[in-house]
């Protein structure tokens, strides 16, 4: 009697959740979810067994099992397997399932510690920190009516707070994180023209090579924006809505004269709101520019019908194996950053507490945050998208979720 090898590529991702499995392919994204039965479910607790090197041996009688054939078309036809018969001449190919031991990783960062000098042990530590995003603080006289929520859901200017952070302490934070993998600095108020130490900070900021990015609303711009100009500086513009079309304007014009390297924010939170963003976007010829969604607490439906993860936004995924990796392991949207605000406070995650302060050890920070920590660390390993199939293809919580109360945005479960 014949024999065959039933094997998954080491490029497909196996997914098993109580009677569902989906099979994914991360060279070109395709994938094959099917129901198990008694003549399959063997074939996947086979791939499933690291011992087996993601194969299963098949015989003629189980060629014939309409299920089988079935499967294997499916897996055939997407690539993300293939089948051979097994001869005296040719074993099965050899084939490893793809495997992430997070925990080994993280022994290693606590080993840190341990092996390496206090010199050494700050450099390694400082490569997990890619941006760091200060709150400056200071006066703004508009009022907005979600100044205290649009940055807890998105970077975004807030006038929360009533202290002021010194040029100084800015200039100590970056010269203790010069060795680290940090991109990138945002810089936000209150609002951030207004404030008298405006030039001091850029000056501190300009003696680092970071990339910077200054936040403001619309209606804070002013022509103090020239004190920010230099070649590797962004101004990053907040638009909320109700808008104020003269004082937009206004904004524009002075920006548009200004020779700034400018990119517009359109926050909406309503279907009307990104027409709105739409037509002005399109009357001023705003070519960078994003546009995010913001939850108000009553506009449940608008993210529901828009934002939610749908069956055939996984369809339209392409996630390769680090992208997948690093679903599992850490939060994709949170990690390598921290926000410091402006009573010295620094944040993994502004809706959580506090990991410490301006003046602590950033390595030490750092570390806890990598060992301990609960937003760098933030996945989907909770119910119900740890009883999902589709688990490990969305992408990582985010504030939308702890502001809306509902920790998966889909309607896949």
């Amino acid at each position: 009697m014949k024999k065959y090898w039933f094997y998954l590529e080491p490029y497909t991702f196996l997914w098993k959740k109580k009677e569902k499995v989906l099979l994914y392919n991360t060279l070109s994204g395709r994938h094959v979810s099917f129901e198990l039965d008694s003549d399959t479910k063997s074939i996947v607790n086979s791939w499933d067994d690291a011992d087996n090197m993601f194969g299963a041996e098949l015989t003629e009688s189980d060629m014939e099992k309409k299920s089988v054939q079935s499967l294997i078309s499916q897996v055939r036809e997407t690539f993300t397997g293939d089948i051979v018969e097994l001869t005296s001449e040719l074993r099965h190919p050899i084939s490893l399932k793809p495997f992430l031991n997070f925990q080994m990783e993280r022994k290693r960062v606590e080993n840190l510690k341990r092996s390496y000098s206090n010199k050494q042990y700050g450099e390694k530590i400082l490569h997990h920190l890619f941006e760091i995003s200060i709150y400056v603080g200071g006066k703004c006289l508009n009022d907005c009516t979600f100044c205290n929520d649009y940055y807890k859901q998105t970077v975004c200017c807030t006038k929360k707070g009533s202290k002021i952070i010194q040029p100084m302490q800015i200039e100590k934070l970056l010269q203790n994180v010069v060795n680290s993998s940090v991109r990138c600095i945002n810089i936000l108020g209150g609002d951030l023209f207004s404030n008298t130490f405006l030039l001091e900070y850029v000056n501190a900021l300009n003696r680092f090579g970071y990339t910077k990015n200054y936040y403001s609303h619309y209606l804070t711009i002013s022509e103090h924006i020239c004190l920010i100009k230099s070649n590797n500086a962004t101004l990053q513009i907040v638009v909320t809505f109700p808008l104020e079309v003269q004082k937009f304007e206004q904004a524009y014009n002075l920006v548009d004269i200004g020779g700034l390297n400018v990119f517009w924010t359109f926050i909406v939170s309503s279907e009307v709101e990104y027409f709105q963003a739409d037509e002005l976007t399109k009357k001023f010829e705003i070519q960078k520019l994003k546009i995010t969604p913001f939850y108000n607490g009553s506009n449940y439906d608008f993210f529901s019908e828009n934002i939610f993860t749908t069956l055939e936004d996984i369809n339209l995924l392409q996630l390769n194996r680090r992208q997948i990796f690093a679903n599992q392991s850490i939060n994709t949207a949170e990690f390598g950053k921290i926000t410091v605000m402006p009573d010295g406070k620094i944040y993994a995650n502004v809706n959580h507490e506090a990991i410490g302060n301006i003046n602590d050890d950033i390595r030490e920070l750092i570390y806890d945050e990598l060992v301990n920590g609960k937003s760098w660390l933030c996945i989907r390993d909770q119910k119900p998208c740890s009883d999902c199939i589709y688990q490990w293809l969305c992408p990582s919580p985010s504030g939308y979720e702890i502001a809306i109360g509902r920790y998966n945005l889909c309607h896949i479960e």
